[in-house]
């Protein structure tokens, strides 16, 4: 009996502390799948037609042109769903530029900007090809070394789809908690400067309320004031000549 209330103790221990850790454990589970591909159906969010046609395989032979600003219906960069798609991108094969993502821009990422990088606003461009993609400031991720992005896109809709070898055994090896591609515990992207300076400006109180109240009359009394004495001097004068003649005609004698 105290052996087997022993092993339930062990057990119900072994629960507990396992279990914060289980959470997260599945929920990197859940984005190396999301991370496999991207692919969806890209919809323009306005009426002003886009065009897209562009390939690029392992960011060394881009080709085409595309400038994207749209919804995508689908799966792009961990997120599901109707989420933003970007592709600013063009290529002739040696060299070329890219700007492409899904969803919100998180600079913690490493798939989507260089660690010298985590303090961008927004996505950068970066070079590709042969002929840029090894050198200079504008250099990919080492990431997306493993991508070959396609993007079709004709007036205003087109299909939008991003392949990652490397990603399957990245989820394979994931199992066993060993993280290649280390994207594990990805922290969520930092808030912008905006959202800051919302966030730290004070709430309005009721006693903030009265008091901007009192102010305000107290204000318009004073304006009152300064008012009245302003146009008193204007009625005194206007009045003494008056007075003034009808005084002097009072104290004149009547003539006999």
């Amino acid at each position: 009996m105290r052996l087997t209330r022993s092993i339930l103790a062990l057990i119900v221990l072994a629960t507990a502390i396992l279990g914060s850790g289980c959470a997260r454990y599945w929920r990197n589970r859940g984005r190396d799948a999301l991370n496999l591909m991207d692919i969806g159906i890209s919809v323009n969010n306005t009426w002003k037609p886009q065009f897209s046609c562009y390939i690029d395989f392992f960011n060394l032979t881009p080709f085409g042109y595309g400038h994207l600003d749209c919804k995508e219906l689908g799966i792009g960069n961990r997120q599901a769903g109707w989420i933003d798609y970007q592709n600013h991108s063009w290529g002739v094969l040696g060299y070329g530029h890219e700007r492409h993502g899904h969803g919100r821009f998180n600079p913690l990422d490493l798939e989507v900007a260089r660690p010298e990088q985590k303090d961008l606003t927004e996505r950068p461009m970066f070079t590709n090809g042969l002929g840029g993609a090894f050198a200079g400031d504008h250099r990919p991720p080492r990431i997306q070394f493993i991508e070959c992005n396609r993007s079709f896109h004709i007036g205003w809709i087109g299909i939008q789809h991003t392949m990652r070898p490397a990603a399957i055994l990245d989820f394979i090896l994931g199992w066993t908690t060993f993280d290649l591609l280390g994207d594990d515990d990805l922290p969520p992207p930092p808030k912008k400067t905006c959202e800051k300076a919302l966030e730290e400006t004070p709430e309005t109180t009721p006693e903030m309320t009265s008091e901007a109240e009192a102010s305000q009359e107290e204000m318009s009394e004073d304006e009152t004031s300064e008012e009245t004495s302003e146009e008193t001097p204007e009625k005194t004068l206007e009045e003494t000549p008056e007075r003034a003649s009808d005084e002097t005609a009072d104290e004149t004698p009547a003539e006999p």
